[in-house]
């Protein structure tokens, strides 16, 4: 709607009233007193029996601001009350995450609990198995694209469950296999409070929570997909990965600073996929590489690979060659406007639109 406000298709705005029009009384404030009569927006509403044209600074019209404030907190308590009653029926075993888990589904045979699900289960199974065997989690994206084994998202686009087309040929990464062999649900727990959103703390979008303490977990309500054992194994694999990874970007932190990359992120692109370049500072030569990383998953026929000083060098004649294009350009215009011709024609032009 604001959208449309902007681009002129909606010249009046009626509502019921003001809590259907916005919870957060700023916003609300903003819109009402800077943005709509800025655009000439006439803003109704019916049962406050308000009207932006004829608002004198009267004593109704100063309600306002502290209706949208009483809105405001209103909504914030309801959402509180919500989220305890939801955290209650959590801890009693009564609810499941709206989102099942790759590798399990809504049990058929008691409510609010999971089951194996006999089509991804037994890939969970291997993908932890793959890891203790020593492979790699870059090896197992790998395979699982090569037998174009379906990920959650494509699964989930397959069965129905999303029209989205961005997972119609979604393929597995490295942070999906991540997740996975991160997720306690695997060792037959519920795990509630890893991706929280309360409007009534402030946190309207879901955000990863990292802190464990602040998860809600029921154990031993489904069937394991997974040993405690190994899960705890894989875990312990992966910090000790981190924490190398960790150390190595602190050693060479000195370096980078000192060999900054020219092009920001997200500017260099695969002129095959489309997708943003790699980079990768080469010590031996001191000079930076951008690559390609849909080559690892496939995704790219013809992957690039370009070093940044013969990348630079192109982008600085480029440049060159567009700033002479501009002065040749700003020349000939000079000369255009100089001509008797040019001159007779604005003349006709102008006679035209008399």
């Amino acid at each position: 709607m604001l959208s449309d406000i902007r681009d002129g298709k909606i010249k009046a705005l009626i509502i019921k009233d003001f809590s259907r029009f916005s919870r957060d009384y700023i916003e609300a404030g903003y819109l009402l007193e800077n943005i709509f009569p800025a655009m000439g927006i006439r803003f109704i509403s019916v049962v406050d029996h308000y009207d932006s044209y004829e608002t004198d600074g009267s004593a109704g019209s100063l309600l306002i601001p502290l209706k949208n404030l009483i809105n405001s907190f209103y909504s914030k308590d309801q959402s509180k009350k919500v989220s305890l009653a939801v955290h209650a029926k959590q801890l009693a075993g009564e609810h499941i995450p709206s989102m099942i888990p790759y590798g399990y589904r809504k049990s058929t045979m008691e409510a609010y609990r999971f089951e194996p699900d006999p089509e991804t289960a037994p890939i969970i199974k291997r993908i932890y198995a793959l890891f203790l065997e020593g492979n790699g989690v870059r090896p197992i994206v790998r395979k699982l694209n090569d037998e174009g084994v379906p990920l959650p998202g494509k699964l989930r686009y397959l069965r129905g469950q999303t029209k989205r087309q961005c997972y119609s040929d979604c393929i597995w990464t490295q942070q999906v296999i991540k997740q996975i062999l991160m997720n306690p649900t695997y060792m037959g727990d519920l795990i509630f409070g890893r991706m929280p959103t309360t409007l009534y703390l402030g946190k309207p979008d879901y955000r990863y929570e990292p802190d464990e303490s602040k998860w809600r977990i029921l154990p031993g309500m489904h069937e394991a997909l997974v040993s405690r054992s190994d899960f705890y194994k894989v875990r312990e694999i992966l910090e000790e990965g981190r924490r190398i990874n960790d150390e190595k970007l602190a050693a060479g932190k000195a370096y980078r600073d000192s060999h900054p990359q020219i092009f920001k992120s997200g500017i260099v692109r695969c002129g095959c996929c489309g997708s943003n370049l790699g980079y990768a500072r080469q010590r031996r030569t001191s000079d930076g590489r951008y690559s390609c990383r849909n080559k690892q998953y496939g995704r790219c026929d013809d992957p690039v690979s370009v070093a940044e000083s013969k990348l630079a060098t192109v982008a600085w004649n480029a440049i060159q060659t567009q700033l002479a294009l501009y002065v040749d350009f700003e020349a000939v215009t000079e000369r255009l406007k100089d001509t008797g011709t040019q001159t007779a024609k604005q003349t006709e032009l102008q006679q035209e639109m008399l």
